[in-house]
């Protein structure tokens, strides 16, 4: 007489010398006598759908012992939920006491279970998922089961959350509808940008005939080389306005060759903020300043573009500005021109801060004297 082996799993006579797995150890939880492929100690997950099983996609596999499994913990509902990180898994579960039983929708998923029983899940909900670490978020379809089952995310799901997903043409297709100007920057030797923590320098260590060597930035050879410097990039540059950025290529795209008035208004910006940095501002600028009055025609000239190209030259290069040093003598430097006023604070001959306005419609009717005067004054307001 056959009997169903709750070892092996086969059919057999009723006698442990029968079983192929007698004397075993098994190679998931190293017990005696079985096999992992009928190891108790792990559950699988199927999916069905539509009363279609589909075994070769669907498998989940989650340990039940904690010190084997690898948990995160995400933001759900602003609430911090532990999640076990199952790389083989498509089905996302989450307990009951997580969400929200009005939010819940009804599914036509069943879960098969590894004792071949099937469980009806609660329903399923679409949650935004946030990684407290990186505050990347994504919107994942859960299946609801009862308390005390454990909480599963995909490989699909964690690779989102992680920002580790590398761009496809399609994705940047949307990004481009209004681009009619391009450019294309390249960062050489990209990787080698990264530089490792001690810990994860170590686990690159390899033998030489020197000795052992381990690399102090990210390798080129790296299976995930690619996606850690998308990540560091992505920080970098990904909430700029027309850049696209695949691994080391990045892509400027742009709506037309000249300058749009919101894009003024970020340079502006810029520009009040540095402007202890920069000489002669006031007159720099005033092309610039000219098309943004009220009621003036937004037309960005050649003139606006040479302004543009100064203004660019003088906040890329590095200020010779020295120390402020109260012991020091100090001279204010003061001068006026067609559009405005400047001064500078100097010690010892070296620039320690510039200052400048532009003059009002009536300030430029005054005589050269009356403008002179002002700029002393103005010099002496401005570095009391």
């Amino acid at each position: 007489m056959k009997i169903n082996c709750n070892f092996c799993g086969y059919q057999h006579e009723r006698s442990r010398e029968k079983c192929p797995t007698w004397g075993k150890t098994c190679d998931n939880c190293k017990g005696r006598n079985n096999f992992k492929s009928n190891c108790k100690k792990v559950h699988a997950v199927a999916q069905f759908q539509n009363g279609i099983e589909d075994f070769d996609d669907q498998w989940l596999m989650a340990a039940n012992y904690k010190e084997e499994s690898i948990n995160a913990s995400l933001t759900v509902n602003e609430h911090d939920v532990s999640f076990q990180l199952d790389s083989a898994s498509n089905v996302k579960t989450i307990c009951q006491n997580h969400v929200r039983k009005h939010q819940v929708s009804p599914t036509t998923v069943r879960l098969n279970m590894w004792n071949k029983t099937n469980m009806k899940p609660l329903g399923e909900i679409v949650l935004m998922v946030v990684n407290p670490r990186t505050r990347a978020k994504s919107e994942v379809k859960f299946v609801v089961v009862p308390n005390g089952f454990t909480n599963l995310l995909g490989l699909k799901t964690i690779q989102e959350l992680a920002g580790a997903l590398l761009p496809v043409f399609d994705d940047a297709l949307p990004k481009l509808k209004d681009a009619k100007v391009f450019s294309k920057l390249d960062v050489r030797e990209a990787h080698w940008h990264v530089r490792l923590d001690e810990e994860s320098s170590k686990l690159t260590t390899m033998i030489t005939p020197l000795g052992r060597s381990w690399w102090k930035r990210l390798p080129f050879g790296l299976k995930v080389s690619s996606e850690i410097f998308q990540r560091k990039l992505d920080e970098a540059l990904g909430s700029l306005d027309g850049v696209l950025i695949v691994v080391d290529d990045i892509v400027l795209a742009g709506c037309c060759q000249t300058m749009e008035p919101a894009q003024i208004d970020n340079q502006q910006k810029l520009t009040k903020t540095l402007k202890r940095f920069l000489p002669d501002l006031a007159e720099t600028y005033e092309p610039i300043r000219a098309i943004t009055r009220k009621n003036t025609p937004f037309v960005w000239s050649m003139e606006c573009e040479n302004a543009f190209d100064t203004l660019k030259r003088n906040l890329s290069q590095s200020p010779c500005l020295a120390h402020f040093d109260v012991s020091k003598e100090v001279v204010i430097q003061v001068d006026r021109s067609k559009h405005g006023i400047g001064a500078v604070l100097l010690e010892e001959g070296r620039p320690v801060e510039y200052a400048s306005r532009a003059l009002t419609p009536s300030e430029r009717n005054w005589a050269q004297i009356g403008k002179e005067a002002l700029s002393v004054l103005f010099g002496l307001e401005r570095f009391d």
